[in-house]
């Protein structure tokens, strides 16, 4: 009787190393993992902080290039009334009256109104 349990705890203890050996590989597997993952995580870290920076200038560049834009916009307004009391200074010089000259303003569009003094001044060149 000694000897089958002598056997049976031998068996037990054999079993257990086994399990033990085989949860070592496994603890060893993820030891490993865990180290290559912390090594990504750092990556991603600095991966992270570069683009928190990126889109910080972008964000200050972003921000210039509105108020820079807005000025221009405000300048190309200021011409472009400029231009159009121009373009009625020049047609009340060729002898269209002022009511004529808004009118046409009103309804014109700039292009048309372009080829039609382009037109004209042809005409008085060619005579």
């Amino acid at each position: 009787m000694e000897l089958i349990s002598d056997g049976l705890l031998l068996a037990a203890a054999m079993t257990a190393v086994f399990y033990c050996f085989a949860i070592n590989r496994r603890l060893g597997t993820i030891r490993k993992q865990s180290a290559e993952l912390m090594t990504k995580l750092g990556a991603l870290d600095e991966t992270v902080a570069r683009v928190e920076t990126a889109i910080a200038q972008g964000r200050d560049f972003a921000k210039t290039e509105t108020e820079n834009l807005k000025d221009l916009c405000a300048r190309a307004d200021t011409l472009r009334r400029d231009l159009r009391h121009a373009m009625g200074a020049f047609e009340q010089a060729r002898g269209e009256s002022a009511d004529t000259v808004a009118r046409t303003l009103k309804k014109e569009d700039p292009l048309t109104r372009i080829k039609r003094l382009q037109g004209t001044d042809r005409r008085r060149s060619a005579s």
